[in-house]
């Protein structure tokens, strides 16, 4: 096969970056069962059009997925919670599911939760997974309203495992026809447009300013972000913190783990 020359090169680079700053949706819509007898609403916000649903009655807890993944995520969460009298608001990322909008990182996801905490309040609660952590973290410290936090694998800068090898597995998935200079120059795209991580944003200062209860879940075995993630953010968060860390689930299905749906939901019902 004959060499790529420079603008091949910078044209397949670039082709190969924009495709891995946008989330891969699902073949196949899915709406979680609890959720299948309620209306889907779509909201505009200021990060495109979010599909949202809502079932219960009770205070509202609102329930924030995280990259790639979508508000089924959730399912045995949220029967637990209705049968506990909660009320749950679900939605889908920007860019995931049902919603419309894209980009990478945080910045959309905060900007998705605003507005539907703003269409949906009053939020007694909010809970986010990974990058739907960081969201939470954000739009709490920014203003959005909710008298408890739950943050399951949240990142951090000093936590990420084997995310090197993993952007790289994901970037060769995505384009297989990847050589070394593409590579290269791929990488050199990922550097110079932002810095650091775009999947949180300066968590451990945003807890500083947080004073709501808060429960920290990590699984041991998180192939992702390690649970020293969990314990760094709690350790600054203002208010009351407790950190449950599990081991056997990896990275997202820790969050559908009956043991931990259990500790989510006893944490929700506790008295101030």
């Amino acid at each position: 096969m004959q060499p790529l020359n420079a603008e091949e090169i910078e044209q397949r680079a670039q082709e190969i970056f924009a495709r891995s700053r946008q989330p891969r949706r699902r073949a196949r819509l899915r709406v979680a069962a609890p959720f299948r007898q309620s209306s889907k609403e779509m909201i505009l916000t200021q990060a495109g059009e979010i599909a949202v649903w809502r079932a219960g009655d009770g205070p509202a807890v609102m329930l924030v997925h995280g990259w790639e993944d979508d508000h089924t995520l959730w399912s045995p969460l949220v029967e637990k919670l209705l049968g506990a009298g909660f009320s749950v608001i679900a939605f889908d990322l920007p860019g995931h599911g049902h919603s419309s909008g894209g980009g990478i990182g945080v910045v959309p996801a905060k900007l998705a939760l605003h507005g539907v905490a703003r269409h949906c309040g009053p939020i007694f609660a909010i809970a986010g997974h990974s990058l739907g952590a960081s969201a939470t973290l954000s739009a709490l410290s920014e203003g959005v309203r909710a008298d408890k936090a739950v943050i399951i694998a949240p990142p951090t800068p000093s936590a990420p495992q084997n995310r090197s090898t993993r952007r790289k597995a994901e970037l060769a998935e995505r384009a297989p026809e990847l050589d070394d200079p593409v590579a290269k120059r791929v990488a050199e795209l990922t550097r110079a447009t932002g810095a650091g991580n775009p999947f949180y944003n300066d968590p451990i200062q945003q807890a500083a300013h947080l004073t709501q209860s808060a429960l920290f879940i990590h699984c041991a075995d998180d192939h992702i972000y390690a649970p020293s993630a969990s314990h760094a953010i709690a350790a600054a968060w203002r208010g009351k913190t407790d950190v449950y860390v599990t081991s056997g689930f990896g990275h997202r299905q820790v969050a559908r783990d009956s043991g931990v749906i259990n500790r989510i939901v006893d944490f929700l019902k506790e008295e101030e």
